[in-house]
Formats: C-alpha cells, structure tokens, sequence
C-alpha cells in the first residue's frame, strides 16, 4: 500500500512539473490534494484494523434474553471478564426488559401487550445509581459481580446481569441487563396454616413510579389481631445508599411505629455506616398449650438506637467491620383486659446501654438457580461470616447484653451444599448471677441434586430458651414447621425440628405468569419443658405431605406461594387431623 502511494505521489510531482510556470498556485494545489490521497492510503489499513477491533456497534439483548442461560444450576458460571484482569469502563448501557416478552408466541397477546405499554418502567437513573462503579472507572469480577448482587436484591426487579458487549485494549463497554417486574399490586389473600386462617387486603407498589421506592398500605386480620399499616421504604435516598423506613400501624390489640434514617454497609468495600432509629410497639402477648390460649398480657415497648461504623473495605477477600453505638430499650408489662393472666406476671425492664460489634464477612458467593427459588438466578452464600455485639447496661440491674450471628458453608460444590446458621440474643444478669431470656437457634441445611430438576433437601434445625420470662415460649405446629398439627400445637423451652423434602422444579409457566415446582416432605419434631412451663410435654410428632410451589415470575420478587396438604403420623390426638396450608413464604 505505501509503494502505491508513492508512486502515486511520485506521478503527482512529475505531473506538476510539466505544468506551465504561469500555473503554479495550480499546480500546487494539486500537490496537496497527491499528498492527502497518499497520506489516506498510507494509514487506512490500521484504521481499518482499529474499527473492526473497537467499532463494534453495540446490539442490546433482546426481550426474551435467558438470564439462567450462562449460569450452572449449581453455581458454576463463566467470568464476565474472562482474563480476570481489571479493565476501564468506557461506557455503560442500562438495558431494562419489558414485564412481558412479546416476542415470545406464549405470550405475545393484546392483554400483555397492554400492561407492557401501561408498565411504568424503572427510570434509567435509578439503575445507574444503584451500580457500585460508572464510566471512567476501573473494574473487576468481583466488583462486577457484586453489583449484580445489589440489582437482584431489589424486588421491583426479576432478575440482573451484566454484561461486556465490547472490548477495546484496555478498555470495555457494559451492558447492564434488567427484567421489569409488575410492581403495582391489589392484593386480596387468604391463608390457612394449622387451623389459623388469615386474610388481607392491600395495595402497595416496590417501585413507586419507577423510582424504587416501596409504599404499601394494608388490612390484615389473623389469629391473633386486626393489622392496619402503611409502610414506607427507600433503600437509595438521594441516590446515595441512604436508607429511609418508616412503619405505621395500627392495630386491634395496640401498635407498632417504626422510623429509621441511615447509611449501611450497602457493599464490601464501603467504609463508614451509621444508622438512627425508633420504635414503639404495644401489643397482646398470648401462652399457648395445644394451640389454645392459656393466658395474655399486654406489653408497652421502646426501643431507641444509633450507631457509627468504620472498616477498612475489602482486605484478602474479608470486610471486617467495627459499630459503636448505644440503646435503649424499655419493656413494660400489664394485664390483658378479659384474659386470664399468667402464673406469674413479668417484671419490668429497662436496658440503656453502650455497645460494640463486630462484624467478619468472608466476600464468597455462587449464582445459581432451582435452588430455593424457581428459574430465578440466585445469590447463594458460600462463606463464613461472624456478626456479634456487647453492652453494658446499669438501670435497674446490671446486665451484660449480647446477641450475634454466624454462618458457615461446610460444603458447596455441584449438586451438594451444606450450609450452618447460629443466631443468639439475650442477657446476663450480674446481680442474680444468671442468664435471662436468652434464645439460640440453630441450622442445618443440606441440598443434594439428583437430576437436573429434582433435589433432596434435608434440614434440622433447633431453639433454646433459657430462663425465659412467664409469657415467653417456643412453639412447633402447623405454621410452625411441623405442618401436620395446629398451630402452635406443641410448646416449651426447647424444640427441635427435622424435615427431609423432595423437591421438583419444572420449566411449566402457566400464561406466562407462575414458575411452578412441586415438593413431597416428612416433618419430625418435638418440644421440652426444662424449666416447668405450665404446658404439657408431649413426645416426638411425624407428618408427611405433599405440595405444590408457586412462584409470581412477572410480579415482585420475595414471594413463594405454598399449598401444602399434611397428615399426621401414628397419632389420633385433638389438634393432629390432616391439615390444609397456605401460605405466602420468602424461598422454597
């Protein structure tokens, strides 16, 4: 190509040449007009090179993008950035797809069509506030990865992945791919579980105007009390992670206010949190034997708390994470106008105190799916994480308060995991040398695929309750865990619950709208009274059942509907009849 040029060139300066003196300015232009046809012809082949490498026209994904398509169900999934190296973001697409795929025969009809084009959409800012990086920034895979994680959080989106749609050197282009989910939702439900029915009535909307925010108003009627309430939540107030909650409810046994304004560790890596919040309850508390009330109480509650936190980000794949704060919480107790009364009435508490918490979170995650969910990426925990807290209050005792979690994954790797869950609360009273209504719970869940749709899932879980104040008592029943009994059937201060379930998850979506699963189980659990509660002690209690999993695929994430039929096993007593259960629940 330069030999071309140069001979055109050559060309030109002969041509000019033979023209006459008179035409100089001519012929000079001429000159310049060889010069830049050589000069074009000399470089077009690399600049050529360097659109076919960097010119790529961006082609967004499509309607009916397969968000499960790359991903394992068990969590093995390609890097977005296959050299694991960081690159520089030179931009970023937010692609949000509509609640129904159109192009999809099943369903492409006028009715969906319809709620496509009424659907108000996430606004674009929103998502690009959420994203832990922006253009001009570098990145890897686990900040990549993360930021995926904070997008699949929010319910008002079914599902969030990104991806790189063009590479240039250094530098890449990112797609960030959401699918709407239909946010505004009348409500009307009935639940059974255990004999207690429960209804509601409620509207309420996770992304009010498609700006992310969470209002709903409710009326629910249970067992127990007339629930009115209006709740307000913003998770990215200013578009900076604050965090505002509000709660107002209104009931028929009291009520319940909530207000919390604050900054969390949103992600790994941040460095500084605090937090300021309030809450005031009052309500009945029942003690149960059989399922029947025994007795009630009333209890009036504050609870006033705020605190600062510092880390140093993400260290060696570890955010560790110091909170200093103080609370206050006060805990008054009467009687229950036409209850009768428990043995003993509790006593009064008050807790104001200094505390400290630390917090070890190892960053390990896997995306997976049909594990408890249906055909929804799912952010599985594979780590180790440690969160406790300590204070000192003085009122009217001295107390030592504490409470923590830990959690653990013994076992992930493909079609096995193993996962351990630990919670405590409570107090140590130094004046009585003892503890009080200190509650532990503990976890053990263990997945193991047989095929690629079905799994075995076995869980044991257990609580304990140590000197535990008169109205306070562990329960297992129908919505309890121990699904072929009553509610509440068994009590005590100790209880500890087995359950092996079979789980078949299935590629069926009816009209487009259900991800549907079905799951056969067996419960065994039982309760004890240590410490002489004034309820019976029963032994161990069996059930077996079946049931069916609905999952909302173009409605608010969080919501696994479960029907569930229970039969008690080798047992005639009152309250163990089969039993009918359905209910709203947060997984599989």
């Amino acid at each position: 190509m330069a030999s071309v040029a140069s001979n055109i060139l050559l060309s030109g300066a002969v041509a000019s040449g033979a023209v006459a003196s008179g035409a100089a300015a001519s012929g000079a232009r001429r000159l310049g007009a060889f010069v830049l046809c050589a000069a074009i012809l000399t470089f077009s082949d690399p600049l050529l090179a360097a659109r076919n490498q960097c010119g790529k026209i961006y082609e967004p994904a499509l309607p009916g993008y397969e968000f499960t398509g790359g991903v394992d169900r068990w969590g093995e999934r390609a890097l977005v950035l296959p050299d694991g190296e960081g690159r520089k973001v030179s931009k970023i697409y937010i692609n949000s797809l509509p609640v129904f795929d159109t192009t999809d025969p099943k369903e492409s009809n006028a009715l969906y069509r319809w709620i496509n084009r009424i659907h108000i959409g996430t606004r674009t800012h929103v998502i690009s506030d959420l994203l832990l990086f922006h253009e001009g920034e570098r990145v890897d895979n686990q900040l990549i990865q993360e930021t995926e994680r904070l997008l699949r959080d929010q319910k008002f989106l079914a599902d969030a992945e990104i991806r790189v749609v063009n590479e240039c050197g250094d530098d890449v282009e990112l797609e960030v791919v959401t699918r709407e989910v239909w946010t505004l939702t009348p409500e009307v439900s009935f639940k059974t579980s255990g004999g207690d029915n429960a209804s509601s009535i409620a509207l309420g909307d996770s992304n009010f105007l498609g700006t992310g925010k969470n209002l709903k108003f409710s009326f629910k009627k249970d067992s127990e009390r007339d629930i009115f309430f209006v709740h307000y939540k913003d998770t990215n107030v200013f578009g900076e992670h604050y965090l505002l909650r509000t709660h107002y409810e209104d009931n028929s046994d009291g009520y319940h206010y909530l207000a919390q304004f604050g900054k969390p560790f949103y992600a790994m890596d941040v460095r500084q949190s605090w937090l300021v919040s309030a809450e005031k309850n009052a309500r009945s508390i029942s003690f149960y034997d059989y399922g029947d009330t025994v007795s009630s109480i009333k209890e009036d509650s504050q609870n006033y708390s705020v605190y600062y936190g510092v880390s140093d980000g993400l260290v060696d794949g570890h955010a560790e994470r110091w909170l200093f704060g103080v609370a206050y919480n006060d805990r008054q107790f009467r009687p229950d106008p036409g209850e009768p009364l428990p043995p003993v009435v509790t006593s009064d508490i008050t807790l104001f105190y200094p505390f400290i918490e630390y917090q070890n979170i190892e960053d390990q995650y896997k995306v997976g799916f049909n594990i408890n969910q249906i055909q929804r990426l799912e952010d599985i925990y594979t780590g180790e994480s440690l969160r406790s807290r300590f204070g000192i209050s003085t009122e009217d005792a001295t107390r030592l308060v504490f409470e923590g979690e830990w959690r653990d994954t013994f076992l992930s790797r493909r079609k096995q995991l193993l996962q351990a869950n630990v919670t405590w609360s409570g107090n140590w009273n130094f004046d009585a040398n003892e503890l009080e209504e200190t509650f532990v719970v503990g976890r053990l869940d263990y997945h193991r695929g047989q095929t690629d749709n079905r799994s075995l899932v076995l869980s044991m879980s257990g609580q304990l309750l140590e000197k535990p104040f008169p109205h306070q008592q562990l329960l297992l029943g129908g919505s309890n865990g121990l699904r072929g009994y009553d509610s509440r059937y068994l009590s005590g201060d100790a209880a500890l619950l087995l359950s092996a379930e079979e789980r078949l998850f299935t590629d069926w979506e009816p009209f487009g709208l259900f991800n549907v699963g079905f799951a056969a189980f067996a419960d065994v659990g039982r309760t004890w009274n240590r410490q002489n509660l004034p309820v019976a002690e029963e032994d161990w209690k069996f059930d077996v059942g079946f049931g069916l999993r609905l999952i909302p695929s173009k409605a608010d994430k969080g919501q696994v509907i479960h029907i569930d039929v229970a039969f008690p096993v080798g047992d005639s007593a009152v309250g163990s009849s089969p039993q009918f259960i359905a209910e709203l629940k947060q997984s599989l």
